[in-house]
């Protein structure tokens, strides 16, 4: 199935300016499930859900519907210490549990879920018509094989070693100063806004 890959680039005219620099996207996948935890008998709540809670001796317990997490804690006088179970990240797939304290109230618990931001970074590093994409969360730079560019009129091609096409778009013009640039790629990693850091790779 083709993706879309959406680059926004910054030029000082409408007409053509190079590409040369660090260009960079970033995807966030949450997750949702963070803020205020509440304990109040038998049910928790927190981010708008709510779940039945398990109590077996001093160990708390619960999950929400549909996998968005899970808590295990131990009650320890006037505080419950456990960990929140976030999701698997789509950056690695794996699963994360964080610290989380709470602390008994007026009617239960309560306490803050702080779980670890799921996203994904994509920096193009260009220079003349040489390119590549980098990714420091799981390096699949590696596998969407970007080597150059090719440039003709207003459409533009990323191409792996074997002049293959990994994306290729026409340039949309909507302001001075403001490119927009949309690629189709037969590659995963869907939609993209990529933006510049940098005027010139070092």
């Amino acid at each position: 199935m083709t993706r879309l890959l959406a680059l926004f680039l910054f030029a000082p005219s409408l007409a053509f300016a190079s590409l040369d620099g660090l260009w960079a996207a970033r995807r966030d996948f949450g997750p949702l499930v963070r803020g205020t935890l509440r304990i109040t008998g038998d049910r928790a709540e927190i981010a708008g859900r709510s779940a039945p809670v398990t109590v077996d001796g001093d160990s708390v317990t619960f999950a929400l519907s549909g996998g968005e997490g899970a808590f295990r804690g131990t009650i320890r006088g006037k505080q419950i210490l456990g960990h929140w179970i976030q999701p698997r990240t789509v950056w690695e797939g794996s699963e994360y549990a964080t610290p989380v304290t709470l602390t008994k109230r007026a009617g239960g618990w309560a306490g803050q879920v702080r779980p670890i931001d799921d996203h994904m970074t994509l920096f193009l590093p260009i220079s003349g018509n040489s390119a590549y994409l980098r990714n420091p969360e799981r390096n699949i730079g590696r596998f969407i094989a970007v080597d150059r560019i090719a440039v003709d009129g207003s459409r533009i091609k990323l191409l792996d070693q074997k002049d293959a096409v990994v994306a290729e778009g026409t340039y949309v013009y909507r302001v001075p100063a403001t490119v927009r640039r949309r690629l189709a790629s037969r590659k995963p990693g869907g939609r993209r806004h990529l933006t510049r850091r940098d005027r010139q790779v070092h």
